[in-house]
Formats: C-alpha cells, sequence, structure tokens
C-alpha cells in the first residue's frame, strides 16, 4: 500500500510504501512490515499490486535517538527511505531458443 502524505521542501511529493520483508535473525527467518518514504513526482507505486515482489532502489536505513522531555536518549527509532520502487516480478514467458541449423 502506498500513500501521498505530504510534500517536501521542493514541493515534490512524499510517499510511504508499506512494505513486507524478509530477512534472518539468528538462523531463523523474521517477517516485518516496514514504512519506507520515497520522494516522487508520481505515485511510486502506480502498476503495482499487492504482494508484488520489489527492489528498493537507493535504499537507506536511518536510526535517531528518542530522547524524553528532560532530553535523555529514551530509545531508538529506525526509518526506511528509498529513492525508487520497482517490481522484480518477471513479465510474460522468456523466449524459447531457437533450432540452430543442421540440427536434428
Amino acid at each position: 500500500m502506498i500513500q501521498n502524505f505530504k510534500v517536501d521542501q521542493t514541493r515534490t511529493p512524499k510517499w510511504v510504501a508499506q512494505l513486507a520483508a524478509e530477512f534472518r535473525a539468528f538462523g531463523r527467518p523474521q517477517r516485518e512490515l516496514i514504512n519506507v518514504g520515497v520522494t516522487s513526482e508520481k505515485d511510486p507505486g502506480e502498476g503495482l499490486l499487492p504482494g508484488t515482489p520489489v527492489e528498493l532502489l537507493d535504499f537507506e536505513i536511518g536510526v535517531m535517538e528518542r530522547k524524553n522531555r528532560e532530553n535523555q536518549v529514551t530509545g531508538v527509532q529506525v526509518w526506511y527511505r528509498a529513492g525508487a520502487i520497482r517490481s522484480t516480478a518477471a513479465v510474460g514467458q522468456a523466449p524459447k531458443p531457437r533450432a540452430t541449423e543442421g540440427a536434428a
């Protein structure tokens, strides 16, 4: 699911893509929904159906400290950002190899 939620300082729309991510931690597969920010003039998810495998271009992960009113660090916030999103799903069938001359 991709939503447009505001524009940045350059008046470019900022979008949030909610993606299902899978990774291995301590030898076991882990799954998590992550929100990835994308700045783009057009909808970066246009033409993508839910569940489509995607690749994140120029993917960044950041960590910010969370502080309380006394300015003490109470935890961290992880954020994700990408320059673009594109499908990795194969489109159509691969062409069949042509028979070579002289082959039986």
